[in-house]
């Protein structure tokens, strides 16, 4: 974004800079960074360290964005700058375009976080008409099983990212399995009454080109079952073994989303004394 933003000052394209920042604060930001973190920043422990990472990623990015539109509103850029707290940065009328770290480079991280993305479309697209059918109450309460051929990119981006994407579908829990044919999936079909929706696509604009292959969601309501909580602080819908922690994997392959408490007593009001099986 930052390099983006500076090519299109050096070509006088001013409309391009707001556009991007726009773009920016609504889309990577608002809609996808900002619903999978949220959690973190408003129930985790002040010291925690996954909290703590969120605040330095947003740091960053509200340093990009002030930078970016200061010469196009300087008086809103220098007002956001003021009621910053602990500003240990300059102003962005004396501060200079600094490229990030290299060490934020990953192109491989990045194509596998952008077919996350695509897979949380498909999801999220089930999701809202399981909402308006009334089969679910909540989206936070679902199981999601995402099914992808094994040894393709997709599959592996899935079982790469882990734990966190539970907090990227911002649902119960996620299981990645390798991809039934149409016989095995009709069987399985007709005995999960817990299922309210699925869905098999084709990922991609040219799936067999790209290797990606089709891409099989199933999305199972959590509400029949005993040995999962709401927890009162943070509305997670959280097993009995997992309370706290970013992920938990149980034995039979779902990883569960734990209390972003980090199992302080003072945070969490769901506190038992499971057994823990990290998640890899």
């Amino acid at each position: 974004f930052t390099q983006a933003a500076q090519d299109d000052y050096e070509a006088y394209h001013f409309s391009r800079v707001v556009s991007r920042a726009v773009s920016f604060a609504a889309d990577d930001l608002s809609a996808r960074y900002f619903d999978a973190a949220k959690d973190r920043l408003y129930c985790a422990p002040a010291d925690s360290p996954s909290r703590r990472a969120v605040q330095t990623v947003l740091h960053s990015a509200l340093d990009a964005l002030l930078l970016s539109v200061a010469p196009i509103l300087p008086f809103l850029a220098e007002e956001v700058h003021a009621h910053r707290c602990f500003v240990t940065t300059r102003s962005p009328f004396e501060a200079m375009w600094v490229p990030p770290p290299a060490e934020w480079r990953q192109p491989a991280l990045a194509e596998h976080w952008g077919l996350v993305i695509g897979a949380k479309r498909e999801v999220s697209r089930l999701l809202h008409e399981a909402l308006l059918s009334k089969r679910l109450q909540s989206a936070t309460e679902v199981r999601v099983e995402l099914r992808a051929a094994v040894g393709t990119p997709l599959h592996t981006a899935l079982l790469e990212v882990g734990a966190e994407l539970n907090d990227a579908l911002a649902v119960c829990a996620t299981r990645i399995m390798p991809l039934a044919d149409e016989s095995t999936k009709a069987d399985v079909d007709s005995q999960d009454d817990t299922l309210v929706a699925c869905a098999r696509v084709n990922f991609g604009a040219a799936p067999t080109a790209e290797g990606l292959g089709e891409l099989e969601v199933r999305v199972a309501s959590t509400s029949t079952d005993n040995a999962i909580s709401k927890c009162p602080r943070c509305w997670r819908h959280v097993h009995v073994h997992g309370t706290s922690g970013e992920g938990v994997r149980l034995g039979d392959g779902w990883t569960y989303r734990g209390c972003p408490s980090e199992g302080s007593p003072e945070l969490c009001p769901l506190q038992h004394a499971p057994t823990l099986v990290p998640a890899p």
